[in-house]
């Protein structure tokens, strides 16, 4: 990265995440991978050197990507959020692959009367994630894999980093914790959003038990067919898509799913071809 970009990168740095930030710097030279206090205009959170922690810190709370309030579709998840928590019921923001806890940190921030399950199956994304949720005490660190049924996992890095690890089914291993268990943690709990991150394993989330699809009112999901090539690791999520019939928004590497208000939206699908019609492509 030459001068020009180091620049833009700390004023980018700067504007949306505050004066402070920059004090990361001292962070550069550091050899351990150990978590370090970044303070930002949005709090204070633990980013380790030397990995993404500090890249999803810009697209959580830098670029917004999960801010659904700025899409049209996020007004009716807004209404949905105060209908549930009108009813006496508890809202429920599932967080799947967690990873260090910067995702959760904005949804507790976002819906501050519901509960946000930071799903994360990697030990080392584990200490980090817990470090930085303890402040919110809406959110609850659950250490399993999201998968679509029971069993196990096992974590493979290809790079050697836990912060690109990659989840495989095994015979034994991290324990499988599947939506509906989730939701059956919280009485009287609703699920409102689901956001899944899973690093090509939405594969088996949306090929396993699927009851859930239909609840939420806001989906979202980074599709990793790009990679994955050749795996087909959305093509269970496309077959959802044409069943459920919600609309789609483009953020950044993510996919938004809203419920329809088209009261025609869920007409008779089975009919139609399942395989190969959405492709996705990372943003620049």
């Amino acid at each position: 990265m030459d001068f020009v970009d180091r620049a833009y990168r700390h004023y980018s740095d700067v504007k949306q995440l505050g004066l402070p930030v920059l004090l990361r710097g001292l962070h550069r030279r550091a050899s351990s991978r150990e978590a370090r206090l970044v303070r930002t205009v949005h709090g204070a959170f633990y980013i380790r050197p030397h990995t993404s922690d500090m890249e999803v810190l810009r697209s959580v709370f830098g670029r917004m990507v999960y801010d659904l309030d700025r899409v049209r579709q996020g007004a009716a998840t807004r209404s949905e959020y105060e209908r549930i928590c009108a009813a006496g019921h508890t809202p429920i923001v599932i967080d799947g692959g967690a990873n260090v806890g910067i995702a959760a940190r904005y949804f507790a921030r976002a819906y501050p009367r519901a509960v946000v399950l930071a799903v994360e199956p990697d030990e080392d994304n584990l200490a980090v994630c817990r470090k930085n949720t303890e402040v919110c005490p809406n959110i609850c660190v659950v250490p399993t894999a999201l998968g679509g049924r029971s069993g196990c996992v096992n974590l493979e890095h290809g790079n050697g980093d836990a912060d690109s690890g990659r989840t495989e089914r095994a015979d034994h291993g991290i324990p499988i914790t599947v939506i509906a268990e989730l939701k059956d943690l919280i009485p009287n709990g609703e699920l409102l959003i689901v956001k899944i991150d899973v690093e090509g394993f939405e594969k088996d989330v949306f090929s396993g038990e699927i009851g859930w699809v239909s609840e939420p009112h806001a989906i979202i999901v980074e599709p990793h067919d790009w990679m994955l090539p050749g795996d087909g690791t959305s093509f269970p999520l496309q077959d959802i898509l044409l069943r459920e019939r919600r609309e789609m928004i483009l953020s950044g590497d993510n996919l938004m799913l809203f419920k329809s208000r088209a009261a025609s939206a869920r007409g008779d699908t089975s009919h139609w071809p399942t395989r190969g019609l959405l492709k996705v492509v990372p943003s620049a």
